[in-house]
């Protein structure tokens, strides 16, 4: 769709097969383990086969395009609760580690991208991961419940504009 993407960001949890594969070339499978995150909770990534696919297996030009970093629970929690005591906003354990991922990111970059900016993306309600969340913000009160509401489906052409109009209008 025409979005200047300069380089992408791969996050993980203490699950890091594939930054441990980004950063050193060497693949190496092992046992997952259980995290705040855990949807990440992988320790054979079927990503890797697409890496592989993609860049015909070249780890060089793999870190060309993608940097990779790994965030403990610790840090997971810790961002969920600074970046809510910050904008009000509650990431769920995913999105803390990708908001992390990038903020390494973006700091270790400094001089190549200056001030730039980034995307990173949620992958599921909050209220999904009470346990994580209330121990980052242990006052938070997950009062709405969304059970029973009717799914809205929008589609939108494959149109930049478009989809920037569109996600601008929505905080209006």
């Amino acid at each position: 769709m025409g979005l200047p993407v300069r380089k992408f960001v791969a996050a993980t949890n203490r699950n890091r097969v594939i930054t441990d594969y980004i950063q050193t070339g060497i693949y190496e499978t092992k046992s997952s383990v259980t995290t705040a995150s855990n949807a990440m909770d992988v320790g054979a990534p079927s990503n890797y086969e697409r890496l592989m696919y993609l860049y015909g297996g070249d780890p060089e030009q793999i870190r060309a395009d993608i940097e990779s970093f790994s965030f403990n629970d610790e840090n997971t929690i810790q961002a969920i609760r600074d970046v809510y005591r910050q904008t009000s906003y509650l990431l769920d354990p995913h999105g803390a580690v990708s908001y992390l991922a990038l903020r390494e990111f973006l700091n270790n970059n400094n001089e190549e991208f200056g001030s730039g900016s980034g995307i990173f993306l949620e992958t599921a309600h909050s209220k999904k991961f009470a346990g994580p969340v209330k121990k980052a913000v242990p006052l938070i009160a997950f009062s709405h419940d969304i059970s029973g509401k009717k799914l809205e489906k929008i589609s939108l052409e494959n149109n930049f504009q478009k989809l920037k109009d569109f996600i601008i209008n929505l905080s209006s």
